[in-house]
């Protein structure tokens, strides 16, 4: 394990919240890449900084294992073809991912389906989420949600009433959602999207429970 490895390790030992604990399952894809793997040899799953991060391990405990998570029958079919060709390995608290795409690393905007260059590598998002949280995982706006009394469970997603990409009603109060239900949503708002112009107008109908 190289001295900068052992450093991330530490860092998000430091920042956890949970952990699944060392991997005991040998058959981790190899298309996550041999970093992925050494960060799951030592957590099989991983919450941390306040929650706003989520790495999924190869076992389904507090999160979903990343065979379940990347089963194109799950909600990556609510994005037809959107997702295509991505290896999903981690999430924030809103449902943004982070993923695989030919060896280099893309967050994934769960609202739109576009994919932003990120990095060069796990270990590299790694770094960069840890070096400035507070940005890359909007920790204030979960934080000021918190003391509100609200609880985030580790099974569901912070989302707005309205998406966020959408200029509307200044009421953009959040709730917590199954990460499920949240990512079927967002998939099927971000292919009605798609290929709109930038600011056009979008008619956004908001049902209640």
């Amino acid at each position: 394990m190289t001295n900068r490895l052992e450093e991330v390790l530490a860092q998000l030992n430091r920042y956890a919240q949970w952990s699944g604990g060392r991997c005991r399952n040998a058959s981790i894809p190899h298309a996550f890449g041999e970093e992925y793997r050494a960060v799951v040899r030592s957590h099989d799953g991983l919450i941390a900084l306040e929650g706003g991060l989520r790495i999924f391990g190869v076992s389904e405990s507090l999160l979903p294992d990343i065979v379940t998570w990347n089963a194109a029958s799950g909600w990556r079919s609510a994005y037809r073809g959107l997702a295509d060709g991505l290896q999903f390995f981690a999430e924030d608290a809103f449902g943004d991912q982070f993923a695989i795409d030919s060896g280099r690393v893309v967050r994934f905007h769960a609202e739109t389906g576009q994919r932003e260059p990120f990095c060069d590598s796990v270990l590299d998002s790694l770094t960069l989420i840890l070096r400035d949280p507070e940005s890359e995982l909007s920790l204030p706006v979960i934080r000021r949600w918190r003391r509100l009394g609200n609880e985030l469970k580790p099974d569901q997603h912070l989302c707005p009433t309205y998406p966020f990409v959408v200029k509307g009603p200044r009421d953009r109060s959040l709730h917590a959602l199954d990460r499920y239900e949240s990512m079927q949503f967002k998939g099927n708002f971000a292919r009605q999207i798609k290929g709109l112009p930038e600011g056009s107008r979008i008619k956004v109908v908001v049902k209640g429970t």
